[in-house]
């Protein structure tokens, strides 16, 4: 990779309009608003540094391997946000920018093209809500006081607003000074327009086109390097490198986007659509990511190697994947509604790989999870693999085709969680507990919902929402609070240190877990229907004694936390078995 020649403004934009510049598939799509395109270009005309490019030369042999596209001209919000294959040679080079995407789109949209965002307070689907923009550029005053410290007065506006003229204000629309050949074509262009002003009146607009030009015409601002190498793995390395700033890129969008020549169809809106179905309201709208899909598609797909790297996307790989991705799509489905029906949510399941072994078994096995042994099997495998801290540590992939391996072999009549636990058994892993990790759960803050709704089966969270309730009210453990409560000052660290662990947390219906509130649990008992209701709540989430003031707290977070230690050694200790998760 060596550092290149730098080039003019003018000379990078007519490699693009000559499809000589392209971008690869491994592209980010256009993201910079129009203030961005304008501070860019005030830095230009102040001789500020843009940043290095990097560009990739793509050999004959190279190119018919993958996609490439074009860049963007008119950008519309809503109707084009996308940019468009292009139609490239095979017979010649082309240069892929790897680093600087953003920044020569900008250009490219400034000084060819035009840009359409919505509008505040109108409605997508109306026409007027995405004005068509130009880039301008005020030739007689600098910008007004602004936030982005801009000195020049550069602004997107229409047609419309850009006829505006008097004293104050006369835009000039930048993508003119492309047509400009010499040095005296920015006088030539004065005179036509502005030739009733006096030469000592027209030096500010003279100073400000002439920069202009010279910022796209003379200076060679594109200072970049250029990679020669054909392997697709070191490019992908570098592309990911190079772009980790600003948004955040995932391997998984750049090699799918590395396919989609292989795809059937639209591969970008076939996955964005997928990633929005097992992230719908309806199922839990858990967050899984492009990542997460993918890491399914592969595996789902029966492909033995389900690493992330360019070697493993062959075309078959990728026709495979294509020929059963709306069945992967909606296993991955069945299984988030599952975990949705078990109560979790975004914030609770802390793992999403759990989900993938219990996908693949309804992919393979046809399953739904509706019969009682495979509901009680699945959620001991979920339950026990999320409160296992070191369970998706290391090599995820390695366990995850193992697991894949087991459920080909065991998963005929149901899931096959025992044999599961034999293979992690192998791998020096177990989903039984030992004492000190016991210890470490019973004053966990992170796995409560896992805990408690195993804990507690009592607790209907397939048929009713349940939130996880602080018992003495958080709110209620500021030191202030605390300190007027009558708690001594050297407790109050201890207090506000533990409000958030287990022994202080039990699961309530959101509706009840609502009323609560601030109130503290002695009033909140006493609220209840009748002494009976109150003492059946007690018993049933093991609040034993409840003190009537703050003060007590301590000592129920202690007695409770080993009454916790006592359910936990029954259900999640060495000896548990799945039997014992439906006893209360």
């Amino acid at each position: 990779m060596a550092f290149q020649v730098p080039i003019t403004i003018y000379q990078a934009i007519k490699h693009i309009q000559n499809r000589e510049y392209v971008l690869p598939a491994i592209q980010r799509e256009f993201v910079w608003p129009t203030h961005r395109i304008e501070r860019l270009f005030d830095s230009l005309m102040r001789n500020y540094p843009i940043g290095s490019f990097l560009f990739w030369e793509v050999r004959s042999e190279s190119i018919r391997k993958f996609q490439f596209y074009d860049f963007r001209i008119d950008y519309h919000q809503k109707d084009s946000p996308n940019a468009r294959k292009a139609k490239v040679s095979t017979k010649e080079t082309v240069t892929a920018v790897l680093d600087g995407q953003q920044r020569l789109t900008a250009l490219n949209i400034a000084l060819n093209g035009t840009y359409a965002y919505k509008l505040p307070r109108l409605w997508w689907d109306n026409p007027d809500a995405f004005p068509v923009r130009q880039l301008y550029l005020n030739l007689f005053q600098d910008a007004p006081e602004n936030d982005h410290g801009m000195k020049y007065d550069f602004r997107f506006l229409t047609n419309k607003e850009a006829e505006r003229q008097d004293e104050s204000q006369f835009w000039y629309p930048v993508c003119n000074v492309m047509e400009f050949k010499g040095p005296n074509d920015p006088n030539k262009y004065l005179q036509q327009h502005l030739g009733h002003m006096t030469l000592e009146d027209l030096d500010k607009p003279t100073e400000i086109l002439q920069q202009l030009r010279e910022v796209v015409h003379v200076k060679p601002v594109i200072s970049f390097y250029q990679e020669t190498s054909q392997d697709i793995d070191r490019v992908l390395d570098i592309f990911i490198r190079t772009n980790s700033g600003g948004m955040t890129l995932n391997r998984s969008d750049m090699l799918m986007s590395i396919a989609t020549a292989h795809w059937n169809g639209n591969a970008r809106d076939d996955i964005n659509g997928s990633v929005r179905k097992i992230n719908g309201p309806q199922v839990g709208e858990f967050g899984f990511s492009r990542d997460f899909l993918l890491k399914a598609a592969f595996l789902l797909a029966g492909i033995s190697s389900i690493d992330f790297k360019v070697s493993n996307f062959t075309i078959d790989h990728i026709e495979s994947i294509n020929e059963q991705w709306e069945d992967i799509t909606d296993a991955v489905y069945s299984a988030a509604r599952l975990l949705r029906d078990y109560g979790y949510s975004r914030p609770t399941l802390t793992a999403h790989s759990v989900v993938l072994p219990v996908a693949y078994y309804f992919r393979k096995h046809g399953r739904s999870g509706k019969s009682d042994g495979d509901r009680a099997c699945i959620r001991q495998w979920i339950t026990r693999s999320l409160l296992k801290r070191t369970m998706w540590s290391g090599n995820q992939d390695s366990l995850l085709t193992r697991l894949r391996k087991v459920i080909d072999e065991h998963g005929h009549s149901g899931f096959p969680y025992a044999k599961i636990e034999e293979v992690i058994l192998r791998r020096g892993g177990r989903l039984a507990f030992e004492s000190e990790e016991l210890q470490d759960l019973a004053e966990s803050k992170d796995r409560a919902f896992a805990l408690l709704s195993t804990l507690y089966p009592i607790v209907d969270i397939e048929h009713h929402q349940f939130h996880i309730d602080h018992i003495f009210p958080k709110s209620r453990f500021t030191p202030r609070s605390l300190g007027d409560a009558g708690v001594p000052e050297d407790k109050i660290p201890i207090f506000m240190d533990r409000v958030d662990r287990l022994p202080n947390l039990q699961l309530l219906p959101g509706g009840p877990n609502q009323a609560k509130g601030a109130t503290l649990p002695y009033e909140w008992l006493a609220q209840m229907e009748d002494d009976k209701t109150a003492a059946e709540h007690r018993r049933l989430h093991d609040l034993g004694e409840v003190p009537k003031d703050i003060t007590g707290f301590n000592v129920f977070y202690e007695a409770r936390r080993e009454r916790l230690l006592a359910r936990m050694e029954n259900h999640l200790g060495i000896n548990s078995t799945i039997a014992q998760e439906k006893t209360g």
